[in-house]
């Protein structure tokens, strides 16, 4: 848990600067994407803990007619976690990407 909360305040620092470096006139941020590298590490972590944790519990300390149904509800939550990105994946696939001078600009398309 103090991983994901390290995790959140990097991102709040994150787009903090982000704003700053936006202009007035784009939709976009000439800040590196290599910036925002710092929080995914440390959310790899935080979900590598959580998830050595959850497997820990399931396999020494819940009684043995339940391993199955802790381990089914971790990988329910998988699953329910890939469903929502593929559809945001999905409504995202129109959008395009410039990866001159390791920046990523994303503009949406307004219908």
């Amino acid at each position: 848990m103090c991983l994901a909360f390290l995790t959140m305040c990097v991102a709040g620092v994150v787009e903090i600067i982000r704003q700053q470096y936006c202009r007035n006139d784009a939709e976009y941020s000439y800040l590196s994407i290599y910036v925002q590298l710092i929080q995914y590490i440390t959310m790899g972590f935080a979900q590598l803990f959580a998830l050595l944790a959850s497997f820990e519990f399931a396999c020494l300390y819940a009684p043995r007619s339940a391993q199955s149904v802790f381990m089914s509800f971790h990988y329910f939550t998988r699953c329910i976690g890939s469903f929502i990105i593929d559809a945001y994946m999905k409504l995202l696939k129109d959008n395009s990407f410039d990866l001159s001078d390791f920046s990523v600009s994303i503009i949406f398309i307004q219908y």
